[in-house]
């Protein structure tokens, strides 16, 4: 005869609990992936949830006291209908997500596709106008300053985890461009 047991069945209890607890931490990752998910979106529209430094808040915090006020009234002003074009971005983006579903009709998601890219472009357009309303109001003093804080963003977030940022100087100014649709001349043989 061996000495081998036979597992002891599981009391109907203790899998009821277990469902419970699978469940309950199904439920806190899924949570905690929609927030990840919710803060990157937001950080690549300028929303918060991280330093994107063309955003309007991002712009504001960045005007030297003297005009601070005049540039977050300008950006407090303008919040209510990027606050609507954020909730049809959301409106979009869930429309997407309900037409992921069987049965697959290409149509209709190309459709609501095409609605959330207009979406996102109404609400990059909005925060646009309303740095440029930000800037236009400054002085030359401190669009100098906000000027600086972008490059110093844009150095920040486009450095590789070894600290390297992205190749060229980013003081230079953009480099001239013509509409000449003529090629430049082959280069001269020895």
């Amino acid at each position: 005869m061996s000495d081998m047991t036979q597992p002891m069945p599981m009391r109907p209890r203790r899998r009821w609990l277990l469902f419970v607890s699978l469940a309950l931490n199904l439920f806190l990752l899924g949570v905690v992936v929609t927030g990840t998910l919710i803060n990157w979106q937001n950080r690549a529209l300028g929303l918060g949830g991280g330093p994107n430094p063309f955003s309007p808040r991002a712009i504001a915090e960045a005007v030297p006291e003297p005009e601070r006020a005049m540039a977050q009234a300008i950006a407090e002003a303008d919040r209510p209908e990027q606050r609507e074009a954020l909730r049809e971005v959301r409106r979009a983006r869930m429309a997407v997500y309900r037409l992921l579903d069987e049965p697959f009709d290409r149509a209709k998601l190309e459709a609501a596709l095409a609605r959330m890219r207009e979406a996102d472009a109404q609400l990059a357009i909005s925060g646009q106008d309303t740095v440029l309303r930000m800037l236009e109001a400054l002085s030359p003093e401190s669009r100098a300053a906000v000027a600086a804080h972008i490059r110093e963003g844009a150095r920040e977030r486009f450095r590789d985890r070894r600290g390297r940022g992205p190749r060229g100087p980013m003081d230079a100014p953009p480099e001239e461009t013509t509409d000449d649709p003529e090629p430049p001349p082959p280069p001269s043989g020895p």
